[in-house]
């Protein structure tokens, strides 16, 4: 009888061991999987910021390099020509000064861009350069005449942004990204014209940029989107969100990213 009662007791003691042993995994188990996650949200948002990081320098670069280009005398000078010189010296001049302010960028990714300069249709000089430019046949030329795109909405929109940077894509040259930025010189010293000088468009490789998001993924599921004024300008998953197409304005948007598997995005 006693046996019998000592085996029962045992019998319990190791059902209770057992489930006080399994209840305890399982709380041990949902806080392991609960660090995990918060760690991994951690990271994610880390590797996030640090792309956004990134892409908040290139634009700072852009800014900087527009800034600067606004107060150089000398290439005031050559616009302007003060000089008296025929046209295609005046040109060579302004080519020469421009690309000695601009080919030597601070950052890494604004060394893979190329730099252009629109000059306004209100210099002389732009009428004497017109009809060079074309996105059918971009060969990266330093100097270009606006009254060749001054009906394009691309310029349009950075003539509305003022002081602000205006990103934008072509599909005559979708491997690219172009960042434009208007130009305006203090130095412009003369009643005949405004302090318009024109707009400088930095031209970038879109796998420079695509490459920079990808160091936001965490998972191979994940997606990481670059957005201006909603449009997809550049994107680890084209597939997914192929380059030029508009978000819509909406948490629709967020939506479809969850039920995608998108982990990431970003707006510029």
């Amino acid at each position: 009888m006693k046996n019998s009662i000592y085996k029962r007791t045992f019998f319990y003691f190791i059902i209770s061991l057992t489930v006080v042993i399994l209840v305890f995994l399982g709380f041990f188990i949902h806080y392991v999987n609960l660090r995990y996650t918060e760690r991994f949200e951690e990271d994610q948002i880390y590797a996030t910021e640090k792309t956004t990081d990134s892409i908040s320098n290139l634009l700072m670069n852009i800014k900087q390099n527009a800034y600067f280009l606004c107060s150089n005398d000398t290439l005031a000078q050559a616009i302007v020509n003060k000089g008296g010189y025929d046209s295609a010296t005046q040109r060579n001049l302004i080519s020469h000064v421009f690309s000695l302010n601009t080919g030597t960028p601070s950052t890494p990714l604004m060394q893979s861009s190329y730099v252009s300069l629109f000059i306004d249709g209100q210099f002389p000089i732009a009428t004497k350069i017109k009809g060079n430019f074309s996105f059918d046949t971009f060969d990266f030329q330093r100097l270009y005449s606006a009254i060749d795109v001054q009906d394009s909405p691309w310029y349009l929109a950075t003539l509305e942004k003022q002081a602000g940077i205006y990103a934008f894509l072509n599909e005559k040259q979708n491997d690219r990204i172009f960042f434009s930025h208007l130009l305006r010189n203090i130095n412009i010293a003369d009643p005949r014209y405004s302090e318009n000088v024109g707009v400088v468009m930095y031209t970038m490789p879109q796998r420079v940029v695509a490459n920079l998001l990808k160091n936001s993924q965490m998972v191979n599921q994940s997606v990481t989107v670059l957005l201006f004024n909603g449009q997809v300008i550049s994107c680890t998953d084209e597939a997914l969100f192929p380059l030029g197409v508009v978000m819509p304005p909406d948490l629709m948007a967020l939506e479809a990213c969850k039920k995608s598997g998108v982990l990431s995005s970003a707006t510029l």
